[in-house]
């Protein structure tokens, strides 16, 4: 880690996702995304909840991000928004602790730290990869370019 500390990355990544929704339009687009209602957390405490509980490194999230980034650029229909921004969240973060971490947990202990069904975490999990053509690789560089930006947020 370049000259950033933990607190810093997750200030930043909270700040990221906050403003995407914030620059979003909240029209109720149906997609596997779509949570029925606004969910009464938002979404930095959900971030930190998931923080809170999965146990990964400060990289899975910024990996996240990258994922979180590749799935609204390669499907535009798909809309991050209070609708759609926690599975989305959810989803990519869980994708970068499974492609990056050795020992993850169960897709059923997942579930209850994200307030989703084992079927729901599962749908979004294959959806997820099918949308991103099952690429999960990130290079160094690529990483670094999420890794500075972040850094540019917060100071």
């Amino acid at each position: 880690m370049e000259n950033m500390s933990k607190d810093k990355i997750l200030k930043s990544i909270i700040k990221t996702l906050e403003t995407i929704i914030e620059k979003s339009n909240n029209n109720k687009i149906i997609n596997i995304y779509t949570s029925h209602y606004v969910p009464n957390i938002k979404i930095g405490d959900y971030f930190l909840r998931i923080y809170r509980y999965t146990d990964c490194s400060i990289e899975c999230y910024i990996l996240g991000l990258v994922y979180i980034d590749r799935l609204l650029t390669k499907n535009p229909d798909i809309i991050f928004n209070n609708f759609t921004a926690h599975r989305i969240l959810f989803s990519c973060t869980i994708l970068a602790i499974k492609y990056l971490e050795d020992y993850y947990y169960s897709n059923s202990h997942y579930a209850k730290i994200g307030g989703l069904t084992l079927s729901e975490i599962n749908k979004l999990e294959i959806n997820t990869l099918k949308l991103l053509n099952f690429n999960a690789f990130v290079s160094f560089e690529e990483y670094q370019i999420y890794n500075l930006t972040l850094n540019k947020i917060i100071n």
